[in-house]
C-alpha cells in the first residue's frame, strides 16, 4: 500500500505508530523491550526505525558494494538468526527523492509464484530446506550475478559456517496459501544438494516464475510517499545507488516485530503444549 503525499515533517515515533496498525499480530512486549530488528542507524524518538540516506550514514559504507553497482534481491530477515519467522510488515517513508529518477523499488509477488508452478515442481520445493549463511563475510561481501539474484560467494570455508536451516516453503495461518521465503544474499544451499545444483534450481525459479512481467512491479518513489507492505508474500529490489550518486535520497524504514507464526509452527507449538500436560 503507497500513502502519497505525506509530510516530511512526521516524526519517525509518528511513523512508527501509524505501521503498527498494519499488523494485527504486533509483538508489543519485543518493542517495548527494544528488540530492534533492523541494522541500521536508529532515530533518537524510535529507536525501530532507521534513517537511510547519504545524509543519514554521513556517506559511511553500510551494506555491500553489490547494492551501489546492481541490484539486489532480498526478502527482510529471511535466513536470519534473529528470528524464525521474518517480519510480516516492512515500511518505508520516503522524505526526499532524486528529482530525476533513481532509488525505484522493484516487488515480486512470492504467493503468486508458487502459485503458478507446476504441480510436480511445487512437490518438490515443498520438501526443500534451505541452508542460510549468517557469517559477517558471507553478509557483507556477497557478490551476486548480473540478475541481482544469483549468488557468486563467497561462501564459508568447512568448519566456519554459521548457519541456519528454514523451510523454502510456507503455509500463512491465516489465509491458508502456500508461499515461498528466500532471500539470495544468504542462501547457501538446500539441505542435500550441492551449492551448485541448489543455485541452478532457484535461478530457473526465479527467472521463471518470480521475475516475470505479470508478477514484478517497479515503483518510481516521490517525497513524501509512505509505503507498507507484506514482507511475507514479496521479494524486492532497488535500482542500484550508483544511478542516484551524489543526488539528495533520504528515507526511513522499519521492520515491524511480530508474533505471527506459520500454520506448521503453530501446530507444532500446540502440540508440544499438549505434551506437556499431565496424563489423566
Amino acid at each position: 500500500i503507497i500513502f502519497r503525499n505525506q509530510p516530511p515533517s512526521t516524526s519517525a515515533a509518528d511513523f512508527f505508530e501509524f505501521v503498527k496498525r498494519f499488523d494485527p499480530d504486533v509483538d508489543l512486549d519485543a518493542i517495548e523491550k527494544g528488540d530492534v530488528l533492523h541494522p541500521f542507524r536508529r532515530e533518537a524518538d524510535a529507536p525501530h526505525v532507521a534513517s537511510r540516506g547519504e545524509q543519514a550514514t554521513g556517506g559511511k559504507k553500510e551494506l555491500s558494494d553489490q547494492f551501489r553497482w546492481g541490484r539486489v534481491w532480498h526478502t527482510d530477515l529471511v535466513g536470519s538468526k534473529k528470528t524464525k519467522v521474518p517480519n510480516v510488515v516492512s515500511a518505508f517513508h520516503f522524505l526526499e527523492c532524486p528529482k530525476d529518477g533513481g532509488g525505484d523499488t522493484i516487488y515480486a509477488n512470492m504467493e503468486m509464484a508458487y502459485a503458478m508452478l507446476p504441480p510436480e515442481l511445487k512437490k518438490t520445493v515443498d520438501q526443500l530446506q534451505c541452508v542460510y549463511d549468517n557469517d559477517l563475510n558471507s553478509l557483507f561481501n556477497f557478490q551476486l550475478a548480473s540478475d541481482g539474484f544469483t549468488r557468486l560467494g563467497p561462501f564459508p570455508n568447512p568448519g566456519e559456517e554459521d548457519q541456519v536451516i528454514r523451510s523454502l516453503v510456507r503455509r500463512d495461518k491465516d489465509t491458508k496459501r502456500k508461499r515461498m521465503y528466500f532471500t539470495p544474499v544468504r542462501f547457501n544451499r538446500f539441505e542435500g544438494w550441492s551449492t551448485e545444483e541448489s543455485w541452478e534450481f532457484m535461478a530457473y525459479i526465479f527467472h521463471t516464475y518470480v521475475n516475470t512481467p505479470t508478477n514484478s512491479a517497479c515503483i518510481q518513489w516521490r517525497d513524501g510517499d509512505v509505503a507498507v507492505f507484506n514482507n511475507h508474500a514479496l521479494i524486492h529490489t532497488s535500482t542500484p545507488w550508483e544511478l542516484y550518486k551524489g543526488k539528495n535520497r533520504a528515507f526511513r524504514l522499519t521492520f515491524l516485530n511480530s508474533k505471527k507464526m506459520f500454520e506448521d509452527d503453530e501446530e507444532l507449538s500446540t502440540k508440544s503444549e499438549l505434551s506437556e500436560l499431565p496424563l489423566l
